[in-house]
């Protein structure tokens, strides 16, 4: 007669161990004296405390283990070695052990997440909620197929690190400092700072797209990429910059802000479109642009110093003005195709002292009728993914916007090409329709911001 309580006994022990088993963890604290591989049997290791892996030892982090980090806690690799390297399958995560993680839940507040002073290699790795996902000052291989999501900063003061399809995205900062490296096919999304501060570096292939401020920085060359759907595009800073074969487009405010003082910056074979300001100039070194179509933006051109050499460009369509003085210096921008040969009707597209004399005068003449612009192989990389559809486009009275049957919509907001937020509503349904009679006539950017993101459209309001 006992013998089912018997059963029912030993049953319940193995419930126990196999429950047990199945959430098997490691508590990992103070320090890391000889080489050590922190296995997926193991998995999840948690950091409940300081932890340093000391001079001469390697860590290896098998593929697929996960690291939490209770708050405010780190892990140093002190001139020592870190081997991260997970597959398409199995990444390895690192990440808050907390119920209810934040961006810099995890990571000391100068030192970061992940404090590197040694070397390490990171492969198929996803960061999130740190302070900095990754901080260094060392020249490290690699970091691939890695992405870095919701943390403070996902990697600051990167030193002549190659970093290849890396994802950034919805960081406060995805990059904060760079300085030399390559950057190729990374994309770099929602960030309140795409890359924060760049140095000597060089960007291929890159996608930087609905940040509130993309790029700022020197002395870096950016190829066949495409920046576009952010509030500011790049800021240029003093030492100049290289785009080459770039697509800068839809960002809302500015695409391209020049400032250099020391060195120039060189524009060449890109599209500058729908943007707020196509390119604004305001260098003390004769920056050159040529080769690159600036059309459909609020202002093609605004010149706020007389230092831009633009020549063999396409200028045209642009919805205030194709160019717009904002020095009392004169300006030449001869030698560039307008759509038209008409000379009054290339005026008409400028503002300078003719429209207000405090201004300075632009000469546009001779005109080009060659179209030296058109050059092979612009870039058309900007797979921004829309995740909604606007009609009728252009539209007079009324809009809808209607959502991708694969989202929840929660908001949507319309700017102006200025950048002034002109509608707002939250909560909307999957398909809404916004009454747009009281907007005058011109260019806007709709913004829906959904559990995916922020997805940007331009707008014609007739």
């Amino acid at each position: 007669m006992k013998k089912p309580a018997i059963n029912f006994i030993a049953t319940l022990i193995l419930i126990t161990l196999v429950s047990f088993s199945t959430h098997a963890q490691t508590n990992v604290s103070g320090g890391v004296f000889t080489n050590t591989i922190w296995t997926l049997a193991n998995s999840p290791y948690i950091v409940i405390d300081t932890t340093v892996v000391f001079p001469g030892v390697t860590l290896t982090i098998e593929p697929g283990v996960t690291v939490r980090f209770d708050d405010a806690m780190y892990l140093e690799i002190r001139q020592a070695t870190l081997i991260a390297i997970g597959t398409a399958t199995d990444s390895i995560t690192f990440t808050s052990n907390s119920l209810v993680p934040a961006p810099g839940i995890w990571g000391h507040g100068s030192q970061g997440g992940l404090w590197i002073s040694g070397s390490a290699v990171f492969n198929f790795c996803n960061f999130e909620y740190a302070t900095s996902g990754i901080r260094t000052a060392n020249n490290l291989p690699y970091i691939k197929n890695s992405s870095f999501t919701k943390n403070g900063y996902g990697v600051y003061n990167l030193s002549n690190t190659p970093v290849d399809s890396c994802i950034f995205k919805f960081n406060d900062r995805g990059i904060g400092y760079i300085n030399g490296g390559v950057l190729n096919y990374c994309t770099i999304s929602n960030n309140n700072y795409g890359v924060e501060d760049f140095n000597n570096a060089t960007f291929n292939n890159c996608i930087i797209d609905s940040n509130i401020n993309a790029l700022e920085g020197s002395n870096s060359a950016f190829h066949n990429c495409s920046i576009s759907y952010n509030r500011y595009g790049i800021i240029c800073r003093p030492q100049g910059n290289l785009l080459n074969h770039c697509v800068i487009n839809s960002n809302i405010v500015r695409g391209i802000i020049l400032m250099s003082s020391f060195k120039r910056d060189t524009i060449i074979n890109c599209e500058i479109k729908y943007n707020g300001t196509g390119i604004v100039a305001q260098t003390s070194q004769p920056s050159l642009i040529t080769q690159c179509e600036i059309e459909y933006d609020t202002i093609g051109i605004l010149i706020n110093k007389n230092a831009a050499d633009f020549f063999c460009n396409k200028i045209c369509n642009n919805i205030s003005y194709s160019v717009q003085m904002n020095t009392s210096a004169n300006f030449n921008i001869s030698d560039n195709y307008w759509c038209t040969t008409d000379s009054a009707t290339i005026a008409a597209a400028i503002y300078d002292a003719y429209d207000n004399v405090i201004y300075g005068l632009v000469t546009f003449m001779p005109i080009d009728t060659s179209q030296c612009y058109i050059v092979t192989g612009v870039s058309t990389l900007d797979d921004h993914t829309l995740s909604f559809t606007i009609f009728p486009n252009p539209a007079a009275d009324y809009l809808t916007v209607a959502l991708s049957a694969m989202s929840s919509l929660s908001e949507i907001k319309i700017f102006s090409m200025l950048g002034e937020l002109v509608y707002t509503a939250g909560n909307t349904s999957e398909k809404t329709t916004i009454d747009i009679s009281t907007l005058v006539s011109g260019a806007y950017i709709v913004q829906v911001g959904t559990q995916d993101g922020i997805s940007r459209q331009k707008l014609i309001r007739q």
